[in-house]
């Protein structure tokens, strides 16, 4: 009894918190920035985004265990979501090169 009374409460009240639910995993406007170079293991220190590229590469690859992307034709950029931990490997060409590279906390992370 008490168990379902806390479920409904609990239902209830996200609920009434949806929008609010639904933007904790959006990106924050705060940016770490980085150096990325190619081969480079970024580990993110929070739930959030992790983006490289810049107009002095012109292709940029980012491996992640939730998204992976790829971007080329010239000025380079790329997002993929992380977790709080997770190693991202980064990519880039020219490969002697290097590039901005920043993570981005989503709103809700710790």
């Amino acid at each position: 009894m008490l168990k379902s009374l806390i479920q409904l409460f609990a239902e209830k009240f996200l609920q009434s918190k949806k929008s609010w639910v639904g933007n904790q995993s959006l990106p924050s406007s705060t940016k770490v920035a980085f150096t990325a170079t190619n081969g480079l293991e970024y580990t993110a220190p929070a739930d959030g985004w992790v983006r490289i590229g810049s107009q002095s590469v012109t292709s940029a690859t980012l491996y992640a265990s939730v998204a992976s992307l790829s971007s080329g034709d010239g000025s380079a950029l790329c997002y993929v979501p992380v977790r709080k931990g997770e190693v991202v490997v980064c990519y880039i060409s020219p490969y002697t090169g290097q590039t901005d590279g920043f993570f981005i906390p989503a709103v809700g992370s710790s």
